[in-house]
């Protein structure tokens, strides 16, 4: 017969007795303590499944979402295609109406350029005559008595039999057609001549002119010569010119310009 005096001999029977310790704890545990193991089991599995079922649905969610914006990116696409195609034929015919535009454009600037080429041609042309008719006042401001304004028959004339071999044709020719040359005589009665380049607006080219037919008029009579400019309005950047008494300028007025 077992004796049992103390709690070691208790765990040692139980230890050799196990179906001892089983009624033992059968007797001590609630039935509900007794059971806890195999509900935890139960509970885990039923967590695991139930787990299992969420990540499924959300997976199905996630799936029909992904086909929804699949479908909603491929209605985008569509959407901006066809916003494409419009666009592009929209800047096509934008194009189309630049380049019309741009021929009327071009058609216009061409017709204000003939007619400003003309305007110049005839303001040009209408200095030259007010010019000539203020012949006399010229050389008077100039110091100097007028006797005749020079023909291209004198201009050629002068040349005639001179030396010309260092001259260009072209420097040559521009003084045969130089728009004015006034014979003139000085207060000592001394014949002298004034080399005059017309122009609306006078500017270096009309001054360098000027200048350069001066001192062939010298070169070939022997005489002195002066060098003036006319017209309406002048460049400044001429002023240079006239400061140092190169050329003298004679501005025509408004009533220089009126019909007469």
């Amino acid at each position: 017969m077992t004796t049992i005096n103390n709690v070691e001999d208790l765990i040692r029977v139980l230890d050799e007795n196990p179906q001892w310790l089983e009624i033992l704890r059968a007797r001590i545990l609630t039935r509900e303590v007794m059971e806890l193991p195999q509900r935890l089991a139960e509970f885990a599995v039923a967590s695991d499944r139930r787990a299992e079922q969420h990540e499924q649905s959300n997976n199905e969610q996630f799936a029909a979402i992904d086909r929804r914006f699949d479908a909603l990116e491929q209605k985008v696409d569509q959407h901006q295609e066809a916003n494409n195609a419009r666009f592009d034929a929209l800047e096509q015919k934008v194009d189309q109406h630049q380049e019309a535009n741009n021929a009327r454009f071009d058609g216009v600037g061409h017709h204000l350029r003939r007619i400003e080429d003309t305007l110049g041609y005839l303001k040009g042309a209408h200095a030259l005559t007010a010019t000539l008719r203020s012949a006399a006042r010229l050389a008077r401001r100039m110091g100097v008595k007028r006797v005749r304004n020079l023909t291209e028959d004198d201009l050629l004339d002068i040349t005639d039999g001179a030396d010309t071999s260092d001259i260009p044709a072209n420097v040559l020719d521009s003084f045969h057609n130089a728009d004015l040359v006034i014979e003139a005589t000085d207060a000592a009665g001394e014949t002298c001549f004034i080399a005059v380049e017309i122009s609306f607006t006078v500017n270096g080219r009309d001054t360098t002119r000027a200048i350069r037919n001066a001192a062939l008029l010298t070169r070939f009579t022997g005489r002195k010569a002066y060098a003036a400019i006319s017209g309406r309005h002048k460049d400044d950047r001429i002023d240079g010119h006239l400061e140092s008494g190169e050329v003298f300028w004679f501005q025509l007025e408004d009533e220089d310009l009126a019909a007469r």
